[in-house]
């Protein structure tokens, strides 16, 4: 254990399934706490979300690194009895069942919190715990449509468009470890521990908070922010411009070469250019495909104009400024290979990636039951009778 991480010496137990309670499980083992994750005997269903490497999907690596496993079966009381002695002894519950699924199991809040009154109590759902939508399933794409974010991303068409990663699960997640670790720096004010109601809905709704402001002052087809910014064809690729000034559309005509542009009162500010967004769009689009986005990068980084060139995710995990802020880390996952690690915003340079990589289903079932006091005999018992499961 490294004393000097802030998680240090807290014990997280992470019974979520999925990216977003796991990747607030990670982040929790990123800053140094134990985390054990309690998965069913044939593993949480994100490792089987896509093509499989072991028995991990690449999903699954992500969100489980720097975790210890024990694959229980909760549908038998001697497992339910494992996780409670386990929680006995924790700060933070992960959960992310539907509302009512984890009392029946006896694994709820209140059960858990006279058991252990210390304890943080998170709950990841689609919706929350209340309302008429509590009950439903809800994934990230359920949540980028119910939420309004879709209609904010549009094709040439109109058509709504998905955003291409799971931005609600990883927003979520992001949320839950914030008001997780805001609920232990209270703990240490008031000695409770406190639950945690976080939903995919309440993060989607939170992330575009400023643009239900927008719509509460002008409707629901709001004047764009900054035409004609948006990405552009080169002749070998493509190029992303913006800008947040007036003055900042003067400077990129004028590396285009088409200084006469902001002149023309169709174009001459955000809202004359905004009403005429395809003239003034195509104008840009005509000039700019004319050259190589290397030669228009090196234009416009010299004018201080906004502009990167669209790289794939290769590109970023071997660019030169990532390479030298140490931002991201090379390591082995045992029988996959050799893969890349982004540091977390805020956090040290990362040097040797994660503590641990992502455990195999029940990697450390009989070492985890073992430090509960379990004898050798009656471990082999409960594996026996697949009420643990370990590798």
């Amino acid at each position: 254990m490294d004393e000097a991480l802030p998680c240090a010496g807290l014990r997280v137990v992470d019974l979520s399934q999925g990216m977003a309670g796991p990747n607030c499980g990670m982040q929790f083992a990123a800053y140094g706490a134990e985390v054990i994750k309690i998965e069913p005997p044939d593993g949480d269903w994100v490792r089987r979300l896509g093509r499989m490497y072991e028995d991990h999907s690449a999903l699954s690596l992500a969100v489980n690194r720097g975790k210890r496993s024990i694959a229980l079966d909760l549908k038998k009381p001697e497992a339910v009895e494992i996780v409670r002695k386990l929680v006995a002894s924790a700060d933070v519950l992960l959960e992310n069942n539907r509302p009512g699924v984890a009392e029946r199991l006896g694994l709820g809040w209140k059960q858990m919190s006279a058991l252990n009154p210390k304890l943080i109590y998170v709950s990841m759902t689609g919706f929350g715990q209340t309302g008429p939508y509590a009950q439903r399933v809800s994934t990230d794409t359920i949540g980028q449509a119910c939420s309004g974010m879709m209609s904010l991303t549009r094709d040439g068409e109109g058509k709504p468009m998905k955003i291409g990663f799971l931005v609600i699960d990883a927003v979520a997640s992001l949320y839950a470890f914030q008001a997780a670790t805001m609920a232990l720096l209270q703990r240490q004010k008031t000695g409770r521990g406190r639950y945690v109601d976080a939903s995919l809905m309440d993060a989607a709704t939170a992330l575009i908070g400023y643009k239900f402001i927008e719509t509460a002052l002008e409707g629901d087809n709001p004047q764009p922010l900054n035409v004609p910014a948006g990405n552009y064809r080169t002749k070998d690729g493509w190029i992303s411009i913006t800008m947040m000034r007036e003055a900042q559309f003067v400077d990129i005509c004028k590396v285009l070469g088409l200084e006469e542009v902001p002149k023309d009162p169709r174009f001459d500010s955000f809202k004359t250019r905004a009403a005429n967004a395809r003239e003034v769009t195509a104008i840009l689009a005509d000039r700019i495909r004319t050259d190589t986005t290397a030669n228009w990068l090196k234009k416009m980084q010299d004018a201080d104009v906004l502009a990167s060139p669209i790289h794939s995710l290769s590109d970023v995990a071997n660019d030169e400024h990532i390479v030298a802020t140490g931002r991201m880390a090379r390591y082995e996952q045992p029988g996959v290979g050799t893969l890349t690690m982004p540091a977390l915003p805020g956090s040290a340079p990362i040097q040797d990636g994660p503590r641990s990589p992502a455990p195999a289903i029940g990697a450390q079932t009989r070492d985890i039951l073992a430090e509960l006091g379990y004898a050798g005999s009656d471990i082999e018992r409960l594996i026996a009778r697949r009420i643990a499961v370990a590798k």
